[in-house]
């Protein structure tokens, strides 16, 4: 289903029917929503029927990648906050056994 208005198209077309797209990272996904978005309307129905599969499958994928990326960002920052406490922790321990006179 070829788009002849947009030389990118077969790409996210390739993409989207070969499942290509589940393995897609970020960058190429946004790459994917900038095609979609330059597409003209199209008043053949097959065709806008599969655009609009494809532009859901992409904006699906976009979210879910940057809800990954959020919750890997948050566990990180929990680790690092977990260690400061625990270097705090043992800092406390150490002033409460040896004491400055």
């Amino acid at each position: 289903m070829h788009h002849p208005d947009d030389p990118d198209w077969p790409e996210v077309e390739r993409a989207c029917s070969d499942g290509s797209i589940y393995d897609a990272d970020l960058e190429t996904l946004r790459k994917y929503a900038r095609v979609t978005s330059r597409i003209p309307p199209s008043h053949n129905p097959a065709f806008h029927a599969k655009y609009a599969q494809y532009c859901s499958t992409i904006r699906h994928r976009i979210e879910l990648l940057e809800t990954e990326k959020s919750e890997k960002r948050m566990v990180f920052w929990a680790k690092v906050a977990a260690v400061v406490a625990g270097i705090a922790a043992l800092l406390s321990l150490l002033q409460w056994l040896f004491p400055r006179s």
